[in-house]
C-alpha cells in the first residue's frame, strides 16, 4: 500500500492552471534537478491511486511532495533530514 496523501482539489487546480499556460517553474529546492525552462505538461493519476507532475523533461514528480506554488515557483516538501549541518 502507498504512503501517498492526496492534495487538496484547489491546490490540483493551481497546477492544472500552471500546465495550461505552460508556464516555466522553479523548484525550490531543485532537488530534483529540473532544468530550468521546464514546465508541467500533464498531471497524471497512477493505478495506485498516486497522482505525479508529468514535466516537459518527462520527470515525474509525485503531487504530495509539493508543499505550496507561488507564481511559477514549486516548493518543495522538505523534512529535517534535508538540510545538513556544516
Amino acid at each position: 500500500m502507498s504512503d501517498y496523501i492526496p492534495i487538496d482539489c484547489n491546490f490540483y487546480d493551481e497546477l492544472v492552471l500552471l500546465a495550461m499556460h505552460k508556464t516555466r517553474i522553479v523548484f525550490i529546492p531543485n532537488t530534483f534537478h529540473v532544468e530550468e525552462g521546464d514546465y508541467i505538461k500533464d498531471l497524471v493519476t497512477k493505478p495506485s491511486k498516486e497522482e505525479f507532475m508529468v514535466l516537459h523533461s518527462g520527470k515525474e514528480i509525485r503531487l504530495d511532495l509539493i508543499a505550496n506554488v507561488s507564481d511559477h515557483m514549486v516548493f518543495l516538501n522538505l523534512d529535517d533530514d534535508s538540510f545538513e549541518e556544516e
